[in-house]
């Protein structure tokens, strides 16, 4: 089906309407070419009359940090629940005297064997905490010591050893 061009129409604008009957059209031709070819020459670094854009803020690359205060948040977590999980299976279901996460960073005293899924649970619940509470309080810890700190408080605390 054919639609005839509408120079009302955004996509047949500009509509050049070529009459070869009538007569005159051999005075507006060159004006008609100078804009097609005006409208449809390539475009490159070497024109003059290009206009180099300078940067904004919309059209730069986000800068890429090394790592956000959640993905540090969530990967200490993680490696605290991992250091557990293998205390707890060198222990093999005998009672723990605690678990070190390291030189300067607290000590999680654990009673009886947890399960992962009683871990995970209480990780997430951490870590949506600590979201929230960054909403109205102090942002996360951005490093992974102050982040497992935190973690091992809140777990002695939900452990009830704290």
């Amino acid at each position: 089906m054919f639609e005839r061009p509408d120079s009302r129409n955004r996509w047949d604008s500009p509509l050049f309407e070529l009459w070869p009957s009538r007569d005159g059209i051999e005075k507006s031709s060159a004006a008609i070419v100078d804009a097609i070819m005006y409208l449809t020459k390539k475009v490159d670094s070497k024109t003059r009359d290009v206009k180099v854009l300078q940067p904004t803020l919309a059209t730069q690359n986000a800068r890429i940090t090394e790592a956000t205060p959640l993905y540090e948040m969530d990967r200490a977590t993680q490696e605290v629940i991992n250091m557990i999980v293998e205390a707890q299976s060198q222990a093999m279901g005998g009672p723990l005297s605690g678990v070190s996460l390291g030189p300067g960073l607290a000590t999680i005293d654990i009673s009886w064997p947890f399960g992962l899924p009683e871990l995970l649970r209480l990780r997430r619940t951490f870590i949506k905490l600590t979201g929230q509470s960054s909403l109205s309080g102090p942002p996360p810890p951005s490093d992974a010591d102050s982040a497992k700190r935190m973690f091992a408080d809140y777990l002695n605390r939900e452990l009830g050893n704290g």
